[in-house]
Order: structure tokens, then C-alpha cells, then sequence
């Protein structure tokens, strides 16, 4: 796959966040192509060593100090002065009362609580990693109410 394969664009066009995963990579591909077959396939040895070396990546959720303008689709990710990831998507989250973004961040730096910097339209705002949870009631004690 020279390109990923791109899912929730509609969401994406209406200027709602995607659902999570919006973007499928090659990289995590194992986990939908069955890579144990006998028969050889296109791809399937750079998919194995890929799958050897661990991800590069990890899809993370970002609270952002966005100021005027939420994060874009493609913003980049910073950390020390470097560019470690990119936003997939980003918006207002109603219910938080935050800017949160999505996006795919270095794999070491994928960790709850990593403060890092996105690019919004030339200006670099914080935000914070968060847990690979839902932000608002994780515990689904609303719906039980």
C-alpha cells in the first residue's frame, strides 16, 4: 500500500471528528491481513518486518490549548523542536469543553500526560496526551444513572 486507506471521510468533510481509527496504516496491518498464511503475498515480507520492528506510531488522543482555531487535519506534532507525529482530525469537544485532536505521535511519546506542541495555521499550542480512553464519562456510570 503506497497510500492509507482513508475511512470516515465524510465525518472528516463535515467538520466533525472521525471515529476512531480514522486512518488504517500499512504498518498496522497485521492486525487486519492474516499474515500466517502458507501462500506468498505482495507486501507480505515488508508487512512482517514491519510488524517485527514495532509500530513507529500510535494513534493518540491530544487535549489542545487551540486559542482561536482547533487543529486541522495534517498539523504537525512537537517535542523539543521536533517534528514527532501529525493531527488526523480535530474539533470542539462539547461535552469536555476542550479542543481535542487526533493523531498519530512517535511511539516513545505516546504516553498519558506527554506534553507536547501542535502547529495550528504557523502558531505552535499546547496540548497533553491522554489516555486511550473516552474522554467523557470513561466509565459509562451515565448510562446506568
Amino acid at each position: 500500500l503506497n497510500a492509507p486507506q482513508q475511512h470516515g471521510l465524510s465525518s472528516l468533510a463535515a467538520g466533525r471528528l472521525a471515529p476512531r481509527p480514522c486512518i488504517i496504516w500499512p504498518r498496522r496491518a497485521g492486525r487486519i491481513v492474516k499474515l500466517d498464511k502458507p501462500q506468498d503475498s505482495p507486501g507480505r515480507a515488508a508487512l512482517l518486518a514491519e510488524k517485527q520492528a514495532g509500530a513507529a506510531k500510535r494513534f493518540v488522543t491530544l487535549i489542545v490549548d487551540a486559542g482561536d482555531a482547533d487543529a486541522p487535519y495534517m498539523s504537525t506534532l512537537w517535542h523539543n523542536g521536533q517534528v514527532v507525529g501529525e493531527t488526523t482530525s480535530g474539533g470542539w469537544g462539547y461535552r469536555v469543553n476542550a479542543s481535542i485532536a487526533l493523531g498519530m505521535l512517535r511511539a516513545d511519546l505516546a504516553v498519558p500526560g506527554t506534553k507536547i506542541e501542535v502547529g495550528i495555521y504557523g502558531e505552535r499550542r499546547p496540548a497533553v496526551v491522554q489516555e486511550d480512553q473516552p474522554l467523557w464519562d470513561p466509565a459509562n456510570e451515565r448510562i446506568r444513572a
